[in-house]
């Protein structure tokens, strides 16, 4: 793989800085999701605060350049109900040649009521965009990590890895001490995604009672092997947008089985029957959370107090909703009833597969479905 020599701040560096001050204009650059979030997260913390009014945070998916165009206005314009607000325009890569003027002129001018996020897979080191980005460091490197060794540390532990340096820094924010042989061990449970791994690793830390030190045998008695992929994995791609990686999955799912109280699970409705169920259980989670969205009080710890979901799964629960709420949320609801009832049909004979196709493309990309 050729890398482009672009010198960006790192999503780390940003993260971990307290005095970190976003320009206008915020670019992030790269394929893992997880660290975008940490990064939108941190920016929202700095620019709006703890309790952060409705109406202050807008995610776009730009269909067009006009998209990128109206966004610009948008935090042009005053709000009465959100004095400062942030808009992330997810992936706006195909209108950048028609946009790039304006972006350029937000991020030198400012935009005088609030902050614009774009996310790019990759930004080209040639671009004006690029070059000016780099200079204000507006430019933030999201790429994922590297999960092997590299070629010229022969015969380094599988373990001295881009990948297992991360878990070692971030379970240490989050109050764990592990070594590198016991972040070697957690990835061979969870997988190299790093937003599993910070799940998990909420989750121990809950369920150690506070112990910042977990042995070996802890960690392969309390974290679930979770390469395997579940309708819960198939659940959160949905919800997280992750249209592709859901159809992945569910291909893998339909194909090897889900494991559910320690037995496998071949059959595809049955497999179906339980996906739908996690639907609906995830559903109603973000139904409850939604009601506090809609009073004001949308955060982990209100999240937790009102028994909606454990203080380690806050945070999902809170991004998921970001994305899926109010009508959202309705249209969620109802491609899941559509999707029970094509199931249990007077006939019987639905194929699981084509319907849970069809309920994970409307969850997922709601816009492309309307």
């Amino acid at each position: 793989m050729v890398q482009e020599r672009q010198e960006l701040r790192s999503h780390g560096d940003v993260i971990g800085d307290a005095r970190w001050k976003p320009a206008p204009l915020t670019v992030l650059v790269g394929q893992e999701e997880f660290f975008k979030r940490q990064v939108l997260e941190h920016l929202l913390g700095r620019v709006l605060g703890a309790s952060r009014p409705a109406g202050s945070f807008t995610e776009i998916v730009p269909a067009s350049a006009a998209d990128v165009h109206a966004a610009l206005i948008e935090l042009r314009t005053p709000s009465f109900l959100a004095p400062c607000q942030v808009v992330w325009l997810r992936n706006p890569a195909k209108h950048l040649a028609e946009t790039q003027d304006a972006l350029l002129e937000a991020l030198e001018k400012g935009l005088p009521c609030g902050y614009l996020v774009i996310d790019l897979d990759r930004l080209a080191a040639r671009t004006k965009l690029a070059k000016a980005a780099a200079a204000a460091n507006a430019a933030i490197e999201c790429r994922r990590l590297w999960d092997t060794p590299p070629p010229w540390k022969a015969g380094a532990a599988p373990y001295d890895t881009e990948l297992h340096q991360w878990v070692l820094r971030h379970a240490a924010r989050l109050g764990l001490t592990l070594s590198p042989p016991l972040a070697g061990e957690l990835v061979a449970c969870t997988g190299n995604a790093p937003g599993v791994i910070d799940q998990e690793l909420r989750k121990l830390l809950d369920r150690l009672g506070g112990s910042g030190k977990p042995t070996a045998e802890q960690i392969r008695a309390l974290v679930p092997d979770t390469r395997r992929d579940s309708v819960f994995a198939l659940v959160d791609h949905a919800l997280n947008g992750q249209a592709r990686e859901a159809h992945a999955a569910l291909g893998r799912l339909l194909k090897l089985g889900h494991v559910m109280e320690g037995k496998l699970i071949l059959d595809g409705a049955s497999i179906a029957q339980v996906a739908l169920g996690a639907f609906t259980k995830r559903l109603r989670v973000l139904r409850r959370a939604d009601r506090l969205r809609g009073e004001g009080k949308l955060s982990a710890d209100a999240i937790a107090a009102a028994g909606i979901a454990p203080r380690f799964q806050a945070p999902g629960v809170i991004a998921q909703l970001r994305r899926t709420h109010g009508a959202a949320l309705d249209a969620a609801f109802t491609a899941l009833l559509e999707a029970d009832r094509a199931l249990k049909g007077r006939r019987g004979n639905s194929d699981p597969e084509l319907v849970l196709e069809k309920l994970l493309l409307r969850v997922a990309s709601p816009r492309a479905t309307a």
